[in-house]
């Protein structure tokens, strides 16, 4: 930079003579025209420097888009995945009440079926005795038939045959029908158990 140092001559009243002027002048004209000449250098330097500072800064600028785009991906990735996880959350949730509502269901259908399978254990166990009684019975009135049959045929055998031998008859009847009947519900009883 050039200083605007200029000598000036004054006239003694205190006046610049006009060329004097004009020399001032042009020296501030010549000093500018170097002080511009500077800034044209000053500002292509800048320029210069500028340029070897833009591409760097672009590929800088563009590595920094880069990578927040890949942020963002990454972010609404993240996003999704939570948003899944917590709908796959709530399902389970659903999932468990459903499932709980029905294990509590099965274990009153399960205590309810155990009374029952007690409950038919029970008359089980009361037709099974039952059942001993009616053989019991049958098997009972049987032998007792068989004893008065046999008893009959005896008397029968050493008394006198003519007027016994009817009554004789008609009681053996009704002992035969006891006996028959004794015996089928014996054999229907040991069938069917």
């Amino acid at each position: 930079m050039v200083s605007n140092h200029v000598t000036e001559v004054r006239q003694p009243n205190g006046r610049v003579p006009g060329d004097t002027v004009l020399k001032i002048l042009m020296q501030k004209v010549r000093s500018l025209e170097v002080n511009l000449s500077v800034l044209q250098e000053y500002i292509k330097e800048l320029n210069r420097r500028n340029e070897d500072v833009l591409p760097e800064l672009e590929k800088e600028l563009t590595r920094s888009s880069l990578l927040l785009e890949k942020a963002n991906f990454e972010i609404r990735a993240l996003t999704d995945w939570k948003e899944a996880t917590e709908r796959a959350h709530i399902d389970l949730a659903s999932w468990k009440s459903v499932v709980t509502s029905e294990v509590d269901i099965l274990v009153r259908e399960n205590a309810m079926l155990r009374l029952d399978v007690e409950r038919v254990l029970k008359d089980q166990a009361s037709l099974a005795n039952k059942e001993v009684a009616v053989l019991a019975v049958s098997f009972f009135f049987a032998c007792v038939a068989v004893l008065r049959l046999v008893s009959e045929q005896v008397l029968m055998y050493f008394s006198d045959f003519n007027n016994k031998s009817r009554s004789i008859r008609r009681a053996s009847s009704g002992w035969v029908l006891i006996l028959v009947s004794s015996s089928l519900t014996t054999f229907i009883t040991l069938l069917y158990s």
